[in-house]
């Protein structure tokens, strides 16, 4: 019976003889290896050839799985040479393995046919490595096997395929970074694809790669090119009937309309998106469609009715249950809108019924447990309804005054901030943690408001905490942890995330009802649940490690009193809300929240530091000057009545030198009174980065380490630094334990081989940071430091560094997480204070200043305390002229602010000791009585 016979009556449904899906492999395999006959050990390479091209005819995956296993075997056991036909059969292995999820074993196959191939590269390997690592959520080594994928079509013969695979690599890198937040990047690789696929006339990728473009353009506000793009990638796409993405064309072309205002056009390109959907019978999409239609009337058009009729129109659309979510969420927020916030939580209610963590509850008062929400493959949508619960809550609060809507809001909160937390555990990618930390911070403005109506100080100080520098204080668990852990250890906790995340993304693809997906459920919750078993061990075996990396709580007031606020500092936390300032005090004493009008705050901040930063505007508008200084002062700190003496500011965005501040307008031939004269202030990422420290210096530490290049290699173009290098020798003479580099000496490899391990790094040089996506860097003799090169530094024992050099302080913002600047990198490698500036400094007087700073420290102050006798002993002895704050009020202290330890000069008193014990041992030696044993006794 010939092979076809066989298929003909076993593979025939309508077939008694029917063979059930059990059984398919059997006969899949029984099918190619009937090939064999005729053969007496080994068949020819066509017999091969020809399985391969009956696999791609297959779409069993199992069964091809099991044929090409056998494939394989019978290659190897016959002994051919790993050549294109072997290379084809390792390939589909590594493709069925990914299509059954078993990633480790498709990424060894692919990986053996690279190394195989290494001489002659093959675009295709890199493809699916490439896809590969996206499926295991790995987003680096995606990027990374795209870009080997380029370079390997450059670098090889011209042909329309490999210029065709160039182009689908720049779409794809384009859409990760699209999709991990960094839009640059995306805009970036996009237009090279546009580039490529019009020079080879390739449709299909010109297409793809405009949709990626013009997203890029959209997100970057560039709305006009946005649309040109997206045009473009309609015209291309009914070129080529490419129905797919001509309907995530019109969809963006929605959005580019929405954000321009032209509400008309963006319902027409909605609508054809829609017709297209229902065309495919692509459903879920559709309702989708349904919801973005009514989000315009309900949002822009304030047409509730017919808000109204789209979103339940998405309700009968919706081919699932979990589908539905949304449009429960958008419902409760159109009743939100109309004041009706009972009906808004009973739709929040069911919204939440809809997802798979068996929450069935009506009450409007009830919220789903924790353990139910971590069990959740996408918790955005959880994330979005809860959050707008709490909202409703709080408005309903604002219409009734009944306290207990105040608590039911907190609670809603409490648990979106628990959720906030899950997902950031589970994004391993720092842009992609960016980006969540930009859409939370509406939700901890309302938070910090609902605490400040009750009168929460510690919830507020929770929630201050949480909406800065997370990630910064995860970067300083990381360094404290990974130190701790053993390898395999390691290893096992990063596999267990690993599945996790795999399986998270393959229950987004079947509705809850499907078998596939209660199979996947089931594998999912037996990972979580090995894991967090691992977890508990780790906790018993290492419970240091599990302190650094598992608890996340923030610390409450009574612990920061009793660590940070010892010494009668106070602590001022900012948060910029839409149009208001909320500010947290905390002394030794009391707590307070407030808050603050102050809609234009940004505006004004950021003209105030510019104003300071520019000595000769500064000197030209000291008049406005002088009244902006008082102004801020009556609006930031006068509403507090801080008590005078050192105070702890924890900024939400920039860092305002608030000791260039004026409490009084002085009359016209006086010079101000800064409140550097009351106050000896320092910064801080948070009240957590500050509880984290943990450098202690060692009696043995080594305690001085200095840098000064003076002159910089000509490639730099940077200015030389004259008078740097006595500065420095000047402040080397008060320690006893020093290094010091100077001129050529002073290089990148030197500081990175030996400042770690000193308790003082002082680094005179330039810097450069502003507040775009250049990346922070500081210049040494022969090339330059960057931020992202210090993330991946070992960690730092230092105490203190003091970077004189420009705008070290400065960098670009991420709402919600602060100023990526050079000193907050510094900051992420362990150190915990960091002297820096906020703008361009001059030389004179930052050498005056740095001098005056080490001398007060000497003298066993406290680092804030020091840098405020430094300011004002170089204001005392300034001329009128000199006393600008452009001068001296650029340099500030991040971080901890203890007197730093003094070192015992170990090798003196060393010395002394072996020379004072050498010489009482010849003294004694040589007065003692001389006993003589004579014989004969």
């Amino acid at each position: 019976m010939t092979p076809k016979q066989i298929l003909a009556i076993f593979g025939n449904e309508n077939n008694p003889y029917y063979l059930t899906q059990m059984l398919k492999p059997f006969f899949i395999t029984l099918l190619l290896l009937s090939g064999f006959i005729g053969y007496s050990q080994c068949p020819n390479k066509d017999f091969f050839a020809n399985g391969l091209k009956k696999l791609e005819a297959s779409n069993d995956s199992k069964a091809n799985l099991f044929a090409v296993r056998n494939l394989h075997q019978q290659w190897m056991k016959c002994g051919y040479p790993k050549d294109s036909i072997y290379i084809q059969i390792i390939i589909q292995l590594g493709i069925i393995n990914s299509n059954n999820n078993n990633l480790p074993e498709a990424f060894q196959f692919i990986k053996e046919a690279i190394s195989i191939e290494k001489k002659k590269k093959q675009a295709i390997l890199y493809y699916w490595l490439g896809n590969f690592s996206r499926k295991n959520n790995d987003y680096n080594s995606t990027i990374k096997a795209f870009k080997d994928g380029i370079e390997i079509c450059k670098i090889k013969p011209t042909s329309n395929d490999d210029d065709a695979f160039a182009a689908y690599f720049y779409s794809n890198i384009a859409h990760i970074y699209y999709e991990t937040g960094d839009y640059q990047q995306c805009l970036n690789y996009s237009s090279l694809g546009v580039d490529l696929a019009q020079k080879i006339k390739d449709d299909a990728n010109l297409t793809n790669n405009l949709y990626e473009q013009g997203l890029g353009f959209q997100k970057l506000d560039k709305l006009d090119f946005a649309k040109k793009a997206l045009l473009e990638a309609v015209s291309t796409a009914k070129k080529i009937k490419y129905d797919q993405l001509l309907a995530q064309s019109y969809q963006a072309l929605f959005l580019t309309e929405k954000d321009l205002k032209n509400y008309s056009k963006c319902l027409d390109y909605a609508q054809l998106a829609y017709e297209i959907y229902i065309k495919k019978n692509n459903l879920s999409t559709a309702a989708s469609m349904d919801i973005y239609i009514g989000s315009i009337y309900q949002d822009n058009l304030k047409n509730y009715p017919k808000a109204l009729f789209y979103f339940q129109n998405a309700l009968k659309l919706y081919p699932n249950e979990r589908d539905k979510t949304m449009a429960y969420d958008y419902m409760g927020a159109l009743y939100q809108k109309k004041g009706d916030f009972q009906t808004a939580l009973q739709y929040y209610q069911k919204a939440m019924a809809t997802l798979p963590i068996n929450f069935k509850y009506t009450n409007v008062e009830e919220n789903p447990s924790r353990s139910g929400i971590q069990s959740l493959a996408s918790k955005r949508n959880f994330l979005t309804i809860i959050q707008d619960k709490a909202d409703t809550w709080l408005d309903y609060y604002k219409a009734t005054k009944r306290t207990s809507h105040l608590y039911n809001a907190l609670k809603c909160y409490q648990l979106a901030d628990q959720v906030v937390d899950y997902m950031r555990w589970e994004h391993t990618e720092k842009t992609s943690k960016l980006y969540w930390r930009e859409q939370t911070h509406p939700l901890y403005e309302n938070a910090i408001q609902t605490c400040q109506l009750l009168n929460d100080g510690e919830n507020a100080f929770h929630f201050f905490e949480k909406s800065r520098a997370i990630l910064l204080n995860d970067n300083l668990n990381e360094l404290g942890a990974n130190a701790l852990l053993s390898a395999q250890d390691l290893k096992k906790e990063q596999t267990f995330q690993e599945k996790i995340n795999g399986l998270q993304k393959q229950l987004m693809e079947y509705p809850d009802t499907a078998k596939k997906f209660i199979e996947l459920k089931t594998e999912f919750l037996k990972i979580q649940e090995d894991k967090m078993a691992f977890v508990k061990t780790l906790e018993q075996k290492y419970p240091n490690y599990y302190r650094y990396k598992y608890d996340n709580s923030t610390p409450s007031i009574r612990d920061f009193r009793a660590k940070i606020l010892k010494q009668n500092q106070t602590f001022v936390s900012y948060f910029v809300g839409k149009n208001v300032l909320y500010t947290l005090l905390i002394t030794p004493t009391k707590t307070q929240v407030l808050q603050l009008p102050f809609s234009n705050y940004v505006q004004e901040i950021q003209d105030f530091v510019r104003l300071c930063a520019n000595k000769e505007l500064l000197n030209k508008n000291f008049g406005q000057y002088q009244l902006s200084a008082q102004q801020l002062y009556q609006r930031l700190i006068a509403p507090l009545s801080l008590p005078k003496g050192r105070v702890i500011v924890s900024s939400d965005g920039v860092f305002v030198p608030f000791e260039s501040l004026c409490s009084t307008l002085p009359a016209a031939s006086e010079s101000p009174r800064y409140l550097v004269n009351d106050f000896a202030f320092s910064y801080t990422y948070s009240a957590n980065f500050l509880m984290k420290q943990q450098n202690k210096s060692s009696f043995f530490q080594d305690t001085f380490w200095g840098m000064a290049p003076v002159n910089f290699n000509p490639k730099l173009q940077q200015n030389s630094l004259i008078g740097s290098n006595i500065s420095l020798e000047k402040i080397g003479k008060q320690f006893y334990s020093k290094q010091i580099f100077l001129g050529k000496e002073a290089t990148k490899n030197a500081f990175k081989q030996n400042a770690s391990s000193y308790q003082i790094i002082q680094l005179f040089t330039h810097a450069e940071a502003d507040s775009l996506d250049n990346e922070p860097k500081v210049y040494f003799a022969d090339s330059t430091l960057r931020l992202s090169e210090l993330e991946s530094s070992k960690q730092f024992k230092t105490q203190l560094l003091v970077l004189s050099a420009c705008k070290t302080a400065i960098g670009k913002q991420q709402i919600g997480e602060g100023i990526f600047s050079l000193s907050r990198g510094f900051a992420s490698v362990g150190i915990p204070a960091t002297l820096t500036t906020l703008w361009s400094v001059e030389d004179k007087a930052t050498y005056e200043l740095t001098e005056l700073f080490y001398q007060f420290l000497g003298d066993g102050l406290p680092k804030d305390e020091a840098l405020q006798q430094a300011k004002i002993a170089y204001l005392k002895t300034a001329d009128r002229s000199q006393q600008l704050a452009t001068l001296w009020a650029a340099s500030i202290l991040i971080g901890d602010t203890s007197p730093i330890e003094k070192q015992i000069n170990w090798w003196f008193w060393g010395g002394f000791l072996l020379i004072a014990g050498l010489g009482s041992f010849l003294f004694f030696r040589r007065n003692k009585p001389l006993k003589i044993k004579l014989l004969d006794q």
